[in-house]
């Protein structure tokens, strides 16, 4: 298995980005909500790289914002070849870093019922289900199931470094 770093989405990123959203979501965000996650003082984009012929190669990106206590990821998505090699699992754990650093108690999602991977996989993480959000999901009308995980005060030992934290003290939102 390669080397996978984590790092601040840039707006460099953002024509691979929407690429890849186009490619695993049936409703992608449009341009505009990627510019706004960048943009926004309480919302934060990573992008997930793996060293591969030389360089570093982008592969996966993660979205969250916080706000209230709680770190709400909204987008994670992973190339195709590379799903299962542990890039979702980094993006997550680094969204968790920013949460703990953020001071947030709880970090939610929603996941299309019918995702049964993403389900198996947020569940592996330590999430478990809250409640169903009626017809939540368009392209096909679906619902969405919300998931939560209580962040501990202290950082676990897994959330480590799962991050450039370089820009952890500018980025500290409250």
């Amino acid at each position: 298995m390669s080397e996978i770093k984590v790092r601040k989405m840039i707006s460099d990123d953002l024509d691979w980005i929407i690429d890849l959203e186009r490619r695993a979501f049936s409703d992608p965000w449009p341009r505009q909500s990627f510019r706004e996650t960048l943009s926004e003082p309480m919302s934060g984009g990573l992008v997930a790289e793996i060293f591969s012929g030389g360089q570093w190669r982008r592969v996966g990106y993660g979205c969250y914002f916080s706000g209230g206590g709680e770190t709400h990821v909204t987008n994670i998505a992973v190339e195709p070849q590379f799903r299962r090699q542990s890039v979702g699992r980094r993006l997550l754990e680094s969204a968790l870093a920013r949460a703990i650093a953020d001071e947030s108690d709880l970090m939610i999602l929603e996941v299309r019922s019918s995702n049964r991977d993403a389900i198996e996989f947020y569940s592996r993480q330590g999430f478990h289900e809250l409640y169903r959000r009626a017809a939540y999901y368009d392209n096909p009308r679906e619902d969405a199931i919300v998931f939560a995980r209580a962040i501990k005060t202290t950082q676990p030992d897994n959330t480590r470094n799962s991050y450039d934290a370089s820009d952890a003290d500018s980025k500290k939102r409250r």
